[in-house]
């Protein structure tokens, strides 16, 4: 089990807590895939969520198609 403190100014909604106990529980686990043929930028984004209360939590790829499926989860308790 782990913990942590995560001192902030202002209200656990300002502070983004939700956010950043999400990235302790579950960190981002990238894989690296085969080598293929292709330049890609160090650094690139395919995707952006806003607004700053959402908070992606899965990523992948449809069973029956070619589209992705995106889930999310707000964090602020609001609309």
């Amino acid at each position: 089990m782990e913990y942590a403190l995560y001192p902030h100014k202002g209200t656990w909604k300002e502070a983004l807590t939700v956010q950043r106990g999400y990235e302790l529980n579950f960190p981002f686990l990238p894989f690296k895939n085969e080598i293929h043929k292709g330049v890609l930028p160090e650094a690139h984004s395919f995707m952006k969520l806003a607004p700053s209360n959402l908070m992606l939590t899965t990523v992948k790829k449809a069973e029956d198609s070619d589209a992705w499926v995106l889930q999310w989860s707000e964090a602020k308790g609001e609309d």
